[in-house]
């Protein structure tokens, strides 16, 4: 009897699980467009096993400015991106696959720029752990030298990563 009961509650978890991120694929529709930069944006994000079972939360944006010829000059993070992720989401050989010109339906012109809002959490936990934010430090990037203050720019819906604590 015991069994049973396992192996129903391994299968609920495991539906759990998968229901967000099935969810969230649904929301996005037929179109194909991103899909590259979406996969790899999930393949770059390194969640700390520390926060992990600490439950902690993210918010905040990647903001890619491109150069002449569509390639990627600068990867920006804004001002709360965690310090342990901003080397493996900004190294830009990783995006080289994406479609940059389907995202943005043109060719892709010197100082372009797109933003990626990325929220991250454990959607079960009960902790608190999460920086207060003003709209503004969510889209606030350290700008070597001087930024520009108009540039062409998109923002994408945001990157949404569900996460669970692991079994100890």
């Amino acid at each position: 009897m015991l069994r049973k009961h396992a192996s129903l509650l391994f299968f609920l978890s495991f539906l759990c699980a998968t229901i967000p991120v099935f969810g969230q694929q649904l929301t996005q529709g037929k179109d194909e467009t991103g899909k590259d930069l979406l996969k790899a944006l999930g393949k770059a994000t390194r969640i700390p096993r520390s926060s992990i079972e600490n439950g902690e939360s993210f918010a905040f944006a990647l903001k890619f400015i491109f150069a002449e010829g569509g390639k990627i000059d600068t990867i920006l993070p804004s001002k709360y991106a965690p310090k342990e992720m901003k080397q493996s989401l900004t190294q830009r050989g990783q995006y080289k696959d994406v479609n940059w010109e389907g995202i943005f339906k043109r060719k892709v012109k010197n100082k372009d720029a797109l933003i990626v809002p990325v929220s991250i959490y454990d959607p079960v936990s009960t902790s608190q752990t999460f920086h207060e934010y003003n709209v503004d430090d969510l889209f606030n990037f350290s700008f070597p030298g001087e930024g520009e203050r108009f540039v062409n720019c998109l923002i994408m819906q945001t990157f949404v990563i569900h996460y669970g604590k692991p079994k100890s």
